[in-house]
């Protein structure tokens, strides 16, 4: 009997000691397939790669992230449909989910360049103020945290309901400009061939906005390895390996001469109040370009 009882205890030694399977993570999605999806994509990979989770990606094929506006993202997350989104933050859209605080971008969205038609750079040669600058449309999306900040600081904004429409908007001279983030213009241009489109030459518009993942209120188990990720791959200097290296901001860095423009910075009043606007390890300073 007595070694029955230490055969049993050395057994469950044995089973006790054995790895337990790691729990899943399912990630369900729409298509990674522009340059700032496959962006995004690697960043997540990155963030999880530091999680013991078995992580599985799971497609939905009903539509590409900028067939979408703001609201329908949103909504697609709280119906299950998706269990991720990036986007420009905002205090209305950090109450509907919940938001990882590290900029994925560390600040580039809101230094704004033009995008413009190559034929109307004169328009904008005499601009050297933000008065002067009201007096350009602006194209935006329906939703984007941009329209309210550009509309509090007095500009003529022109909504597009997607945003593969504005390109083509712009081309047809509904507005004169098409605001975008430092690293976002030169794949823009590439991706839409057919489009006659510019760079201006002389100005950024510059206010805070850093762009987040986002993901459902109840999704606490990505929340927590996305954030714990991403935090430890800043630690470690991986994320700025990716960052810098990504194929979106070495275009920036070589092609935007953003030391040499016309800075035009204007306020961001609806930043939410815990914005991490003073860990300067998140952030890239104009003048580091």
């Amino acid at each position: 009997m007595a070694l029955y009882r230490q055969y049993v205890f050395f057994v469950f030694l044995q089973l006790s000691v054995l790895p337990t399977a790691a729990e899943t993570l399912t990630i369900r999605h729409f298509p990674f397939e522009g340059e700032k999806e496959k962006y995004m994509e690697g960043l997540v990979e990155l963030a999880l790669s530091y999680s013991d989770l078995d992580v599985q990606f799971e497609v939905n094929s009903r539509a590409n992230y900028t067939d979408l506006d703001r609201s329908q993202m949103v909504n697609a997350i709280e119906q299950g449909e998706i269990s991720i989104m990036w986007s420009g933050t905002s205090k209305q859209l950090e109450k509907q989910l919940r938001p990882i605080r590290i900029p994925l971008y560390k600040g580039l969205l809101g230094m704004r360049l033009l995008l413009i038609s190559p034929d109307q750079q004169q328009k904008f040669d005499s601009v050297h103020s933000i008065d002067a600058l009201k007096n350009i449309r602006l194209g935006q999306g329906k939703g984007w945290p941009d329209v309210t900040i550009l509309e509090n600081a007095g500009f003529n904004v022109v909504l597009s309901p997607t945003y593969e429409a504005l390109f083509g908007k712009l081309n047809a001279g509904e507005f004169d400009a098409f605001p975008r983030g430092l690293q976002e213009p030169w794949a823009e241009i590439k991706s839409n061939p057919g489009i006659p489109l510019a760079v201006e030459s002389n100005l950024l518009l510059a206010y805070k906005l850093p762009t987040y993942f986002f993901v459902s209120n109840q999704n606490t188990q990505l929340a927590h390895a996305l954030e714990n990720g991403l935090k430890m791959a800043i630690a470690d200097k991986n994320f700025d390996d990716y960052f810098f290296y990504s194929d979106q901001v070495m275009d920036a860095l070589k092609n935007a001469n953003a030391v040499g423009r016309i800075i035009l910075s204007i306020d961001n009043p609806y930043l939410p109040p815990g914005t991490p606007v003073d860990e300067k390890a998140l952030w890239l300073d104009i003048g580091d370009l």
